[in-house]
Parts: structure tokens; sequence; C-alpha cells
């Protein structure tokens, strides 16, 4: 909470967009929409945070083993990492087109480089045509996926 409003009281006006605790609201708010809000918002963050880290990899600014391991975590904690309904290619294109006009023709993608570190993706040219898809299908086929309620998958630790 502290590290929260050390970002976020300086910009109160929020003049600057580009803010760290954004991570997992970028795709999130049209998942949400587009699911007539069957997806709950700490489930749409989830799976935002689990395609940002996807995408991520796919763009080469993380590493697979870093991925997997906050892939893992987020679904560790019962929440889901994809969903079957809203995590189609056309969707996600546009929950990254309207993130984009909101945040002032910004991005602002927040992506994980590292565990407890992360940079912006700013620009819509700057994810190349088939990294989304590319995530997508990444975390479509995750091993150790579950299904435990409403098409909503669900990752499990890596077992030893």
């Amino acid at each position: 909470m502290e590290l929260m409003m050390e970002e976020l009281c300086p910009n109160l006006r929020e003049h600057d967009l580009a803010r760290l605790v954004d991570f997992g609201h970028t795709f999130g708010p049209v998942m949400e929409t587009a699911s007539e809000y069957r997806i709950a918002h700490g489930e749409s963050v989830a799976v935002d945070m689990a395609l940002s880290t996807e995408l991520a990899r796919v763009l080469g600014l993380i590493s697979t083993a870093e991925c997997e391991r906050i892939v893992a975590l987020i679904g560790a904690l019962g929440l889901p990492v994809y969903d079957a309904a809203t995590c189609t290619p056309e969707l996600m294109r546009h929950a990254l087109t309207a993130s984009w006009e909101r945040r002032g023709r910004r991005l602002h993608l927040v992506v994980p480089v590292g565990v407890g570190s992360a940079v912006f993706v700013d620009d819509l040219d700057d994810i190349p045509a088939g990294a989304l898809d590319e995530a997508l299908r990444r975390l479509r086929v995750r091993r150790g996926w579950s299904r435990p309620r409403g098409g909503a998958a669900h990752a499990t630790a890596p077992r030893p």
C-alpha cells in the first residue's frame, strides 16, 4: 500500500497516465464488458496480468522462467489466467486500441520484465503483428490447467 501511495500521491490529478498500478487494467475493462460482467473485476485483472506477462515473453522482455513463475502464482491464488469467451485476438486488439485512445494515444501497457519490475509499452506499433495472437495461444495451451467454472482457465503451479 505504501508503494502504491508513493506512486499515486504526486499524480492525484492523473497528469501522467503511465502508472505501474495499472498493471492488469488494459485488457480487463473490455473483457468485463464483453462478458456482460460474468467476469468479475478481480478476475479480469488476473487474466490481464497473465496476458501482459505472456506478451512480455513473446516480445522478449521477460524470461520464460519468470513468465511461468508469475502466471503460475496467479493461478495458485485461484485466479483465472485465460477466458475462452473473451480472450479472442479481435477483442484483445480492440482492448489495446481502446486503452490507447483513452490514455491520450499512448498505450502505457505495463509489462513485467522480471519479478517486481516492469516497463511500459507505449505505442501500438511496438506490438508486432502476431505477438498478441501468440501470447493468447500460449495462455490457451498452457499445461496443467483446470476449468472449474465459467470457462476460465486456472494455471497450476508446476509439479516438482
